[in-house]
């Protein structure tokens, strides 16, 4: 799920869109968008309904290929939605030394 809002999440008028993996069956697919879209819980149990209530902008959840990588000991990875978002992740570096923190 990706999420954004204009200030603090408080002060609501979000926006929000879910991306699920389009090799998930139906079953799977019904039960993450309830999951995630906050409604497989009660008010303020989980962080997905609080998301969902600070939102008035939800997008129609789409289907897509999600590919995953990570090497856990170099700290790398990488999540791509083709079309949508790409998501690099690499150790934080010492502005001085360039040694990985």
């Amino acid at each position: 799920m990706l999420a954004k809002w204009p200030g603090p999440i408080l002060e609501g008028n979000g926006e929000r869109l879910i991306i699920i993996d389009d090799h998930a069956t139906e079953d799977q697919r019904n039960a993450l968008e309830k999951i995630v879209s906050g409604e497989d819980t009660v008010e303020l149990a989980t962080i997905f309904w609080v998301i969902n209530a600070m939102t008035s902008i939800r997008h129609k959840t789409l289907y897509l290929p999600i590919k995953i990588e990570a090497d856990m000991e170099a700290r790398t990875g990488l999540v791509l939605v083709d079309g949508v978002f790409e998501l690099n992740v690499e150790p934080i570096k010492n502005a001085v030394t360039g040694a990985e923190h």
